[in-house]
């Protein structure tokens, strides 16, 4: 037997390169097969015309006939990547780079070539195929690795496309080949012009459950593997990005040294591909452990607690370990199989669907592929931890470790959380030292190795539907690992969901009326088990533009390597804040607009006896419109409801109507709808959910009622952009705008859209009139009226504080004495909304009244109270600002 690989081909390869060029040249036959891969979906049969060029296959026939009787489906591919490996066979050669021999593997991209789908390999390098060939070797007087590695060099220099297998032995115990360096020479003697790119490819296991044993893929393997090709019928194929042969040639180093750097290169890019789904190796808890405490941070954080409280290193080190045991997750995927299925049964249960967007997903699967993913999604309810963890393992990306409040972790639900994933933290340890050091040592070793991770970076859940600012603890941890040099790169993900009925509905709006927050049991979780008999609609799961930690540097202009200083803490801080309100922002851009919520923001822009159903229409279709036009991504509108909105509409004012949270009339053979009594408190939560999308245009329709603009009447720009202002730093706790984006660009803007929609109309230069025609005031009360409720929520605060705060209180006592007399004031017609006496906003103003100087914390025996600043005059501040809000009501 010939030493060297046997050509694929019945023809010799320079004929059939010499075919392939002349074919290139004409542009007939590889491009209009660009055409059939772009136009036939992946498992088709489709012939192409390149498939001429291939007559004899990669494979053994035992390999094909067994991958035939096991699996008769091509393999998954992504269709985005076969059109970008088709787009780049144009420009040159293709070479698929496997990190070990997988007859499988080999064998699914010889169907693929056969189908048309990428361009065909003719070549093989770094392996022999076949049993008998290996022993038919070993007493060969020549050497076999010369042989091949020139083999290679002739096959590159052809021009045709080729497959190489970097971690394969060569022979029994021998020495591997050189294979990198052999196409960096055979690139070299080829012409200067010519382009090739090294394509990363890696096979995808659907079966993720099992425990991790070194396969032929994974490790060099052995020959017995090839005698039967194991490939599971849920498996699929990656790719990851190439890497081009060409530009590496200029490189001022050794052959050797610039085979080795490319090699590095795509080792690492096919292991963090594949750690992106099955996770990173799996460490016993004693492992991990022991590896967190050798962490030299934290080693000095220990030495640093016992110096200055006395306290001896070794019982530090037992203490700490047993914090260590309190937090630590311990993920075990053994149990997701049986997880998955209770957790399916019960999302079916009371649910109608639990919708996620494929396309988001895979663009969060493509950017994993540069570092660790980090899952940032809204909190809403306890179902997040659910659906995510679940939607996340069903799209092939690794289940994350999730970070947890403590209030979870009680029997039974605290151990299968903790198995599933979850590390827990407390919800405050700010004065214990040893807690924050063993908990930041924890979430820097999983970063570093590579696990996929998710917290909630508005802390807690957010009762009132919008989206909290951010809380900066376990982003600033993220963000100094990576500082730290513990990875090239990670990806933030924000993440949306949204509920058409939230579970914990009747319990928010307890807490929202004063009451107190109830502690999560194994009592409360049997309670809630009466939800299994509901139905609470559909859930959808979004994710936002994924943010590249080192490309967010870059734009911010800063250096990394600056960052990394000892001096640098102000500048990460910096870079930790504005990540977070980018994340945030990129949250609420996520949002899915559903029927139902679309539905009730439009009855409560409409504060009348009732609204006519034309009028709901129409509005609902003006709205999408609007939200088209100022996502900065496409929008997330639930199906069906940017085409054809009605009957979704119609048949959520269905159930609402059944609901008992709208009241529905009939006159005049017209049915007209309005929000119930009692329910306001209830569905504020919903409208909130998308009030983020008309914000702007809302603040900016409040100046103009603050301004007592009449129709034709011209009004000062510079007028609207003082009230403007003033209410944007009055409610700069309730909304969060985009931080690439300042005050007056923001005002520009939405000045710009507002005459655009002809509500208002230039008078000259400087001035504008609000439009004289009857759907302009008609929107214009409707934009004003969606922020009415934070007005009167204000308005009682700066009424009524200087009394509640006759002698300091809790903060909790301040809250509940001002609900109450937010329902008092309402009761009396001093306030016009029902929703004002909201917990959530009234807390929210007493931030603001704090960062104003009006009020202040103090210690005291019973924890922190809130009294009246004493270091200026509070009155003559509060009414101040009561004057101005008072403007804004009309």
């Amino acid at each position: 037997m010939s030493p060297t690989p046997t050509p694929v081909s019945e023809k010799s390869q320079t004929q059939k390169h010499n075919e392939l060029a002349e074919k290139k040249a004409s542009n007939t036959s590889l491009q209009e097969g660009q055409q059939v891969v772009q136009a036939n979906p992946l498992g088709q049969k489709a012939m192409a015309p390149h498939r001429a060029l291939r007559k004899k296959a990669l494979t053994p026939w035992w390999h094909r006939l067994a991958l035939s009787w096991r699996n008769k489906e091509l393999a998954k591919y992504p269709e985005d990547w076969a059109k970008s490996i088709n787009d780049l066979a144009t420009k040159g050669t293709i070479v698929y780079v496997l990190k070990g021999y997988s007859p499988g593997l080999l064998a699914q991209l010889d169907r693929l070539f056969l189908h048309g789908v990428l361009p065909p390999a003719s070549w093989v390098a770094g392996v022999r195929a076949g049993l008998l060939t290996r022993l038919m070797r070993r007493g060969n007087s020549r050497h076999p690795l010369e042989e091949h590695e020139r083999w290679t060099q002739e096959r590159l220099e052809s021009g045709d496309h080729g497959i190489v297998v970097l971690d394969k032995a060569w022979g029994f115990g021998g020495e591997k080949p050189r294979t990198i360096e052999s196409l960096l020479q055979g690139f070299a003697k080829g012409p200067k012009d010519r382009q090739v790119y090294l394509v990363p490819h890696l096979r995808v296991d659907g079966d993720r459950t099992k425990i991790r044993i070194p396969t032929p893929e994974r490790t060099s393997g052995s020959w017995l593997g090839s005698l039967w090709p194991r490939w599971p019928s849920a498996a699929r194929i990656d790719a990851c990005d190439p890497v081009a042969l060409h530009q590496h040639e200029g490189a001022n180093s050794s052959r050797s040294q610039q085979a080795l750097s490319i090699r590095n290169e795509l080792v690492q890019r096919l292991t963090r591909a594949e750690q992106l789904t099955l996770g990173p190796p799996k460490k016993t808890q004693r492992t991990m452990r022991e590896e967190v405490f050798e962490d030299a941070v934290l080693k000095r954080q220990l030495e640093e607690i016992s110096r200055t409280e006395g306290r001896h290193p070794g019982v530090l080190v037992r203490e700490g370990k047993r914090i260590y045991d309190t937090i630590a997750a311990k993920q075990n995927i053994a149990l997701f199989p049986f997880l998955d299925k209770i957790l399916g049964a019960i999302l079916r249960t009371i649910y109608d669907g639990v919708h996620c967007n494929i396309d988001d997903v895979t663009r969060v699967r493509e950017a994993g592929k540069k570092g660790p993913i980090i899952v940032v999604p809204s909190h809403r309810s306890h179902m997040d931890y659910l659906v995510i963890s679940q939607s996340l393992f069903k799209n092939d990306i690794s289940a994350p470790m999730i970070a947890a409040g403590d209030n979870l972790n009680f029997f039974p639900i605290g151990s299968l959380f903790r198995r599933g994933g979850a590390y827990f933290i407390r919800r405050s340890f700010k004065d214990d030292r040893l807690y924050g050091s063993i908990l930041k040592a924890y979430v820097r070793k999983l970063f570093k190795e590579g696990h996929t991770q998710e917290f909630f970076i508005e802390g807690g859940r957010s009762r009132s539907g919008k989206t909290l600012p951010p809380k900066f603890g376990i982003l600033k941890i993220l963000v100094d690992a990576f500082f730290d040099g513990n990875q090239e790169d990670a990806v933030f993900c924000p993440a949306h969901v949204a509920y058409e009925n939230l579970i914990e509905n009747s319990a928010y709006r307890r807490e929202l009326e004063g009451a107190s927050k109830e502690k999560e049991s194994a009592k409360g979780l049997f309670k809630a088990l009466n939800t299994l008999r509901s139905r609470f609609g559909q859930v959808f799961i979004t994710y936002h533009k994924p943010i590249s930690i080192r490309e967010f540097i870059q734009e911010q202009g800063i250096s990394i390597d600056e960052l990394r200083g000892q001096d640098s803490i102000e500048a990460r801080r910096h870079v930790v804040q504005e990540l977070a309100y980018r994340i945030t922002f990129g949250i609420n851009q996520a949002a899915t607009v559903t029927a139902p919520a679309i539905a009730i923001l439009t009855l409560f822009g409409f504060r009348r006896r009732g609204l006519h159903e034309h009028t709901l229409h129409d509005t609902v279709a003006l709205i999408v419109a609007h939200i088209k036009g100022v996502a900065i991504e496409p929008p997330r509108i639930s199906e069906g409801l940017a085409e054809s909105p009605g009957p979704l509409i119609d048949r959520a004012l269905e159930s609402l109507v059944e609901s008992g949270h709208i009241v529905r009339e009939s006159a005049a053979d017209s049915n007209f709808y309005r929000i119930a009594d009692d329910k306001y408190l209830d569905l504020d939560f919903y409208k909130n959910s998308i009030l983020h999308f008309l914000v702007p245009e809302a603040i900016v329709a409040l100046a103009l009622r603050a301004l007592a603009a009449r129709p034709g009447q011209a009004i000062s720009i510079r007028n609207i952009k003082r009230e403007t202002k003033f209410l944007s730093r009055l409610f700069k706790h309730e909304f969060i705008f985009d931080p690439r984006e300042n005050f007056d660009s923001l005002f520009e803007s939405t000045i710009a859209r507002i005459v655009d929609y002809g509500i208002l109309e230039w008078v000259e230069d400087g001035m504008v009139a609000w439009s004289d025609s009857k759907p302009s005031r008609r929107l214009g009360v409707f934009a004003s009226n969606l922020l009415l409720n934070f007005v009167d929520s204000y308005d009682v605060c700066s009424r009524h504080l200087i009394n509640v705060l006759g002698s300091p209180k809790t903060e909790k006592l301040v809250i509940k004495d001002l609900i109450e007399h937010a329902r008092a004031d309402f009761l009396a017609n001093k306030i016009s909304t029902r929703e004002s006496a909201h917990a959530a906003n009234i807390k929210n103003a007493l931030k603001t009244f704090v960062s104003l100087g009006v009020i202040t914390y103090e210690d005291g025996e019973s924890g922190r109270r809130l009294k009246l600043c004493e270091t200026r005059e509070p009155l003559i501040e509060i009414n101040n600002i009561l004057g101005r809000i008072r403007a804004f009501k009309g």
